[in-house]
């Protein structure tokens, strides 16, 4: 009886820690891929800031639903899209993790004090988003385990 307390008491504890997170849509291909199960951790960002290339779980907004995106831009800095390639303050980011290039393109915009703009990396069919600090959730941490699709039945 004592095992399982102590056990039950380690897995509560784990989840304040961390929180499970699966893949939903093709955003992040080729790095993720839909249906990957994935542990975000809630903690790191307690103490450090999130940087730039960083996959995390974010909300769209104040008590949305949550994504999985990259961090792409940084507080205080000017983003701008040409053709699916970012460009921040002017310079083009190199990423190779990139799927191929798409038409996608988008005026700048200059984040303000708190703020980081995602994006996924199939820029084709991925939302960019603005989110304050506070809407990042977590950083993903694990390797991708493949949702076993006939656990759903």
């Amino acid at each position: 009886m004592k095992l399982v307390a102590i056990i039950t008491v380690l897995i509560g504890l784990a989840r304040l820690c961390f929180l499970p997170t699966i893949v939903s849509g093709d955003s992040m291909e080729p790095t993720l891929g839909s249906g990957e199960i994935h542990l975000a951790d809630q903690r790191l960002y307690r103490n450090n800031s999130p940087i730039r290339g960083d996959v995390v779980l974010a909300q769209k907004e104040q008590g949305g639903d949550l994504v999985v995106k990259r961090i792409v831009g940084l507080p205080g800095e000017e983003i701008k899209m040409v053709w699916g390639r970012i460009y921040i303050d002017g310079v083009l980011l190199e990423e190779p993790y990139l799927h191929p290039e798409s038409g996608w393109c988008m005026l700048p915009k200059t984040l303000g004090e708190g703020e980081y703009w995602i994006i996924g990396d199939n820029r084709d069919v991925s939302l960019h988003l603005t989110v304050g600090r506070e809407e990042i959730v977590g950083k993903l941490i694990t390797p991708s385990i493949h949702e076993d699709p006939s656990s759903q039945i």
